[in-house]
């Protein structure tokens, strides 16, 4: 026969999870939000707890994972809270403001609504209603940043085989970047360096071709090439290939990796997708999933510091001359094009910000300040672009 359970037991059990919710309660109020987490944690975990105190537990502990901007943790809590009580406005509430911090405003719009719904006049409307202008002001800064971001690639060649191939190469860019982190042999560093460059080389190719088509030998098919920012990284690339320097892979692995994520971002479902943005959004991504507006702003500032790193190494043995100086012209050939505005002004910008961070530290003392000076004249001599009718002066042009 089964054996009477133990009244005695059970209300000791309550008291104890009654004793790890206080004290969770207490510790919440002093601030101490972890141990408020922890406690609440443990309260969930006893199998004797009431069903009706679950919800209660639930919510304290999103209001725990609030504070510590857990936002994540807090919305689960949430969740589980309107699925326990759904007629519990509170759970509604804190599912809202969960939402909220993650800037799901349309969602959290909603949250409040059904809120308010199960207790009028709580104040819950007035919350409903900033999440809907929160949500409107994010649409129109979206829509305005779409309209002043210059437009992204246009692929109408190709199609879904040239597609396939550019996402190929740039997977497989990828997987050599970790073969090159991962070896310590010189000669599998060296083969693992080239191959990262080689497959960057041909998605720029392919880039090229599904952009502008098939090459055409007029002016018209050059300008529009040379003029493209993902299409110049071909002649970066070409240089890169004569180095073996890490810090010359950075800007060009860095825009692969942006428009994989894009790449990723198009086939995946809905819920996935707006997780894989969140996490890369403003690094790699845009709101819209689009490569972010950032990405090649980035690239030319690690352009520039490859450019100096490669210098730097003229004091090491891995000194490698050739690349320094094609490097250099390679980027000369970019600055003068933004100069004449045949470009997007993201390297002029990246040098701008790089003088910015230098010439505080030049300005130490009379010495360096002078130094810094006469080479900035220099600089700016080889990029000056002559006047109509003016013969340019000398400088040194390999490309």
């Amino acid at each position: 026969p089964v054996s009477p359970e133990n009244p005695k037991k059970k209300t000791e059990t309550m008291s104890s999870s009654e004793e790890v919710v206080s004290r969770g309660r207490e510790a919440y109020a002093a601030g101490r939000y972890e141990e408020a987490v922890e406690a609440f944690s443990k309260a969930l975990e006893d199998t004797a707890l009431e069903v009706d105190e679950l919800p209660k537990i639930h919510s304290n502990r999103c209001a725990a994972y609030m504070q510590l901007k857990r936002f994540e943790l807090a919305e689960e809590d949430a969740e589980s809270c309107t699925s326990l009580k759904p007629g519990w406005a509170k759970g509604w509430s804190r599912l809202g403001a969960a939402k909220m911090a993650r800037h799901k405003y349309l969602e959290a719009a909603s949250c409040f609504e059904k809120a308010a719904e199960l207790a009028p006049g709580d104040g819950y409307e007035g919350q409903a209603a900033k999440a809907r202008q929160a949500s409107e002001r994010t649409s129109a800064y979206f829509a305005q940043r779409a309209a002043s971001r210059p437009p992204g690639p246009t692929y109408q060649f190709g199609g879904k085989l040239a597609e396939q191939f550019h996402v190929f190469c740039r997977v497989f860019a990828l997987y050599n970047l970790c073969k090159y982190l991962a070896t310590f042999d010189p000669t599998a560093v060296t083969a693992a360096y080239r191959s990262v460059v080689k497959f960057v080389l041909v998605g720029s190719l392919i880039h090229i071709y599904r952009a502008h088509g098939f090459p055409q030998f007029n002016r018209a098919y050059a300008q529009r090439v040379v003029t493209d920012p993902m299409a110049q990284r071909l002649f970066g690339a070409f240089v890169v290939l004569m180095s073996t320097s890490f810090a010359c892979l950075l800007p060009l692995i860095y825009v692969e990796l942006a428009a994989l994520a894009a790449d990723l971002a198009a086939k995946l479902p809905s819920p996935y997708k707006l997780k894989l943005v969140a996490a890369l959004e403003g690094v790699l991504l845009d709101g819209d999933a689009s490569v972010s507006s950032r990405v090649l702003p980035n690239a030319a500032f690690l352009e520039c510091g490859a450019g100096l790193a490669l210098l730097v190494e003229l004091l090491t043995p891995k000194r490698n001359i050739l690349a320094l100086v094609l490097y250099w012209q390679y980027l000369q050939m970019r600055y003068m094009l933004e100069s004449a505005g045949q470009g997007r002004g993201n390297l002029i910008a990246a040098f701008a910000k790089l003088d910015a961070a230098i010439a505080p530290y030049a300005a130490k003392s009379s010495l360096t300040n002078l130094a810094y000076s006469k080479l900035k004249l220099f600089a700016r001599h080889q990029v000056s672009i002559p006047e109509p009718g003016q013969k340019p002066g000398l400088k040194c042009s390999i490309m």
